[in-house]
């Protein structure tokens, strides 16, 4: 099943996504921080949905909330997150290894 980054990235992490946001012209400088900014920030929105997850999940076991739906919700919506960051993950690996071979 292939999942499109620029479909999925906004709904997930409230992230605007554009397929040639990439392609514009900048500095190597700015592309590198750009780039070093968006990971770190996807990285801490993964990390925020799992941290709300657990909490929501420890809050239907103690029986602090009753709303299962949320906590479904919450539950599928951190392990989409974590399965693109995977996905992305590997991707960027498998780009890297073809740069490396194409050397």
């Amino acid at each position: 099943m292939e999942i499109d980054v620029f479909k999925v990235l906004p709904k997930i992490t409230g992230a605007e996504a554009k397929p040639g946001a990439l392609t514009e012209k900048k500095e190597a400088g700015e592309l590198t921080e750009s780039f070093s900014s968006l990971l770190s920030k996807s990285m801490d929105e993964l990390s925020s949905l799992q941290t709300q997850k657990d909490v929501m999940t420890q809050k239907l076991v103690t029986g602090e909330t009753e709303d299962i739906h949320s906590v479904m919700l919450a539950a599928e919506k951190a392990e989409m997150a974590l399965q693109l960051a995977v996905r992305i993950t590997n991707q960027v690996i498998r780009s890297y290894e073809e740069l490396m071979r194409l050397r």
